[in-house]
């Protein structure tokens, strides 16, 4: 569908856009009570898992127990294992 495939395109182009900001210096991301985040948040934080930007970067994620942390724990071993 045409909203998933514009999504999609907004996580890469977000994450190209850490990358730039990041280039030639270490850059961290903190985004806190992920808990609450909306689905397509989620999906942003796990894209930024799954395929970091290029550079020294650190996502610091604060969330409690539960379905978000899962998913999110979810993507770190898929990367983790890739």
């Amino acid at each position: 569908d045409d909203h998933a495939a514009d999504r999609w395109r907004l996580y890469r182009a977000l994450a190209d856009l850490l990358g730039v900001v990041g280039r030639g210096r270490p850059t961290a991301l903190v985004l806190d009570d992920v808990h609450w985040a909306d689905p397509a948040t989620l999906e942003l934080v796990e894209h930024l898992v799954r395929r970091p930007p290029p550079g020294a970067g650190l996502l610091i994620l604060g969330l409690r127990p539960g379905a978000a942390a899962d998913r999110i724990a979810a993507a770190c071993r898929a990367t983790a294992s890739a």
